[in-house]
């Protein structure tokens, strides 16, 4: 079977059709509702990093995570919380030489990222 689109054929500026366009806001929404879960998870991580309990695993999952938030926010339409993911992902890849600052400003980002999100 062949692609739909020859390389050449496939429109840059945007969706062309209604379908296209419905498909595109359908995934936009369904990302904005997997980036709120992701931002919610990451304040739990950061409320175990303020406890002393986050471990190793628990700093990779927050790492992962914040990274797959910069990505997806940046590819459906949000690019200002994408910028902002990438100050909490640089936090927890370099936790816990990082966590000496303090998880304030961390805190902040995160909670403008939830109020985003849930937009």
């Amino acid at each position: 079977m062949s692609a739909p689109y020859e390389e050449g054929d496939i429109p840059v500026d945007g969706p062309d059709t209604v379908a296209e366009k419905r498909l595109l806001s359908s995934l936009g929404r369904q990302a904005q509702t997997v980036n709120l879960a992701r931002v919610v998870r990451l304040l739990e991580l950061l409320d175990a990093s303020d406890a002393g309990t986050l471990d190793e695993a628990g700093r990779g999952e927050a790492e992962n995570l914040a990274h797959q938030v910069v990505g997806s926010a940046g590819t459906f339409g949000f690019p200002a919380a994408s910028v902002e993911a990438v100050s909490i992902e640089d936090y927890f890849a370099t936790w816990p030489s990082g966590a000496g600052a303090g998880t304030g400003p961390v805190r902040a980002t995160l909670e403008r990222l939830r109020l985003e999100f849930e937009g």
